[in-house]
């Protein structure tokens, strides 16, 4: 999905969040559901962000579940992702 160009509060928290969840996973996700996935992300996003940047974490979380999975299962760092989404 693409996001307007203007670089919003609730999409930079969202990359910094990508890469705090890494950490929290111990950077493996060979064991890790795309459910347990969402779960933490909406967690971060809640414990991190309020209002509209909350909003839009969540919803980027959603829109892009799949390719962020896929992303971590692979070894793939916060930024390569963020950059993917063209959020940072």
């Amino acid at each position: 999905m693409q996001y307007p160009e203007e670089k919003t509060t609730g999409r930079i928290a969202t990359c910094v969040i990508l890469n705090d969840v890494r950490g929290d996973f111990h950077y493996n996700f060979s064991h890790v559901t795309p459910n347990q996935l969402l779960a933490k992300l909406y967690y971060e996003c809640d414990q991190n962000l309020a209002g509209p940047a909350n909003a839009e974490c969540h919803q980027i979380a959603k829109d892009n579940l799949m390719l962020i999975y896929t992303d971590l299962q692979a070894g793939k760092g916060a930024y390569f992702i963020c950059q993917q989404l063209d959020l940072c």
